[in-house]
């Protein structure tokens, strides 16, 4: 599921969900922004698809690892919650990046 979410495959990654999912997104995801969990299949997809507008995809070189942590629960073998925390230092190595 994560491998199709950080190539940007967002279909074939619900693939892995029920169509009850529900996402806590974190206040981390900046511009695309949810005060409340997200339900259900399509408004999952239509977040994820929002939180990747803001994105570019690119290589990159790895000079730091920016933790995270994912909550996921899973029903009859699918994702049926899904919450990621990036730690709190990894939130302000983020913000605090020289660009």
């Amino acid at each position: 599921m994560f491998a199709h979410w950080e190539s940007g495959n967002i279909e074939r990654m619900l693939d892995f969900a029920t169509d009850d999912i529900v996402c806590y997104p974190a206040g981390t995801w900046r511009h695309a922004n949810y005060p409340r969990r997200i339900v259900g299949k399509d408004a999952v997809r239509e977040a994820l698809h929002q939180r990747e507008i803001n994105y570019s995809r690119m290589t990159s070189t790895v000079h730091r690892i920016i933790d995270c942590v994912n909550f996921l629960r899973f029903r009859d073998g699918l994702v049926a919650e899904l919450q990621e925390f990036p730690d709190g230092s990894a939130y302000e190595a983020v913000i605090n990046f020289p660009h």
